[in-house]
């Protein structure tokens, strides 16, 4: 199916997607460490979109307010992968003060690009994004591949508040996301068929605790970070292995198993270090203590 494109919404988009970098900068990457396990798939590629998470960015509203792309984050801040990991590591004394600089790499200033288009310009924001969506379907038609995209890699936006009109343009896309938000603000989005969500889990939070047991009893899966090794069971639930790929959305089907999952994942970057996690990782004395 030809689309028609606004191109004035594209060349707005282009305007700040072009800064700074040769070329345009895309909002949808292929090429990550996070996702090049799953797209060793040759059936479903996979895309995912890395914004700077939380108020990183240090754009602020009209009234001088810092704008939060992840309005529940907990201490999964200190060591999120949009700051603290791999490419994008800004280090610990930027993460400890807050002072991000985003010119570190073209990584780092893709990351910057991409929010402030969301922020600053939404209606070109999703123009592009229907652009890069609708490209990325013909090349995998051609190749008879299905599509996965995950547009929270490094933020938590409740994208079917936002723009319903996404998984109903694309019904034959499978969205998945990580989210913090309890599961009575998800609703819209766990109704849907064509998006998962997995709950993230935070340490040494009773809230969190709280907001895992009824995604858990709900049969929604849970992804929790552990220290250096993952436990059979965790919260009364089966651990699998999520390290070996991004697509939590089959978790349960290569297992057969229609039950909720804890989808577990060994701590990396400044996670590997307690001092650092803020708490947020389970360590092994954790285990014994949470462990159903």
């Amino acid at each position: 199916m030809i689309r028609m494109y606004d191109q004035e919404l594209l060349q707005q988009a282009e305007a700040i997607l072009g800064e700074h970098i040769k070329g345009v900068t895309n909002l949808l990457t292929s090429t990550s460490h996070k996702i090049d396990k799953s797209n060793e798939s040759k059936i479903i590629k996979t895309l995912v979109m890395y914004l700077a998470p939380a108020t990183s960015a240090g754009l602020k509203t009209r009234t001088g307010k810092l704008i939060n792309i992840c309005g529940m984050e907990t201490t999964c801040v200190k060591i999120c992968l949009g700051i603290a990991s791999g490419r994008m590591n800004q280090g610990i004394a930027r993460i400890d003060t807050g002072q991000f600089d985003w010119s570190l790499s073209s990584v780092s200033q893709a990351m910057l690009k991409r929010t402030r288009l969301f922020i600053e310009n939404r209606p070109a924001f999703y123009e592009r994004l229907y652009f890069e969506i609708d490209r990325a379907l013909s090349i995998a038609h051609k190749n008879n591949m299905r599509i996965a995209v995950r547009l929270n890699g490094t933020s938590d936006i409740r994208w079917e508040s936002n723009n319903p009109e996404l998984f109903k343009r694309y019904p034959q896309i499978t969205y998945y996301d990580y989210t913090k938000y309890p599961i009575a603000q998800r609703l819209k989005a766990l109704a849907l068929d064509n998006y998962h969500l997995t709950y993230s889990f935070t340490n040494n939070n009773d809230d969190s605790l709280q907001h895992a047991r009824q995604y858990l009893a709900a049969n929604h899966n849970v992804a929790v970070v552990f220290g250096d090794r993952l436990p059979d069971v965790f919260l009364g639930y089966q651990v699998t292995d999520a390290d070996r790929h991004d697509m939590r959305f089959i978790d349960n089907e290569e297992l057969n198993i229609k039950t909720a999952l804890i989808a577990g994942l060994i701590a990396k970057g400044q996670a590997k270090n307690p001092k650092h996690d803020g708490g947020f990782v389970v360590r092994p004395n954790d285990i014994d203590r949470l462990v159903a």
